[in-house]
């Protein structure tokens, strides 16, 4: 596949749509800050703290920008690597972004989004990390393995924390998944982070496998 730009061929390689996706997400956070700053607040649901909403999405698109200021790409080898932890950390962030939509609320007719998203992020985010890992400091699969898993579980964590003290500094309702059972909810939060952290790791060997088995 490939597009024409001023008369030139471009290919539509999986570094192009990458970077494609990466700035037009970062596009969408962006508007989507501004138009929860600027449209009357009458027009949201009335779950919508747009202040907050707009400061959120302001700052997810620096996350996404992040890597790209942190790390210094040099070596040509080491582009796919960035962009794919870009990609890794946009993708985590629309699950979310789209659960503080209104697909949270989703639990009011028994569909659990949020389980969903305690089991997506981290299987995404552990593959992401296993990559860049690998990649960018040359670490062994087993170590990249360990060190993915290990941050993801331990982000799993903290995230909770971090719902708890929205809750009751800044006045959310996210820490019980908004039921209010707060204990059942964070145990079945961390035992979806677990789940997604478990099938990341078989898909990352199956992957591996696969690869030894092509090359032999």
């Amino acid at each position: 596949m490939a597009y024409k730009r001023s008369g030139v061929r471009i290919p539509l390689g999986p570094l192009f749509i990458m970077k494609k996706f990466i700035n037009i997400s970062i596009a969408i956070y962006i508007l989507a800050g501004i138009l929860l700053l600027v449209l009357p607040s009458e027009l949201y649901p009335a779950f919508y703290s747009t202040t907050l909403m707009a400061s959120l999405a302001f700052v997810s698109a620096l996350l996404i920008l992040l890597p790209r200021i942190v790390f210094r790409v040099k070596e040509e080898n080491k582009k796919e690597a960035l962009l794919r932890i870009q990609v890794t950390i946009t993708l985590g962030l629309l699950i979310n972004g789209a659960g503080g939509l209104g697909l949270y609320e989703l639990y009011r007719y028994g569909i659990p989004y949020d389980k969903f998203a305690h089991f997506a992020t981290p299987l995404i985010f552990v593959i992401g990390f296993f990559y860049f890992l690998r990649k960018w400091f040359r670490k062994s699969i087993s170590a990249s393995i360990i060190l993915s898993s290990a941050a993801v579980f331990i982000g799993g964590i903290m995230w909770e924390f971090l719902e708890a003290f929205s809750d009751h500094v800044i006045g959310t309702s996210l820490f019980g998944g908004g039921t209010g059972g707060a204990f059942v909810d964070t145990v079945g939060d961390l035992s979806m982070n677990i789940l997604g952290i478990i099938v990341a790791t078989l898909v990352i060997k199956y992957k591996l496998k696969k690869f030894d088995d092509v090359t032999q």
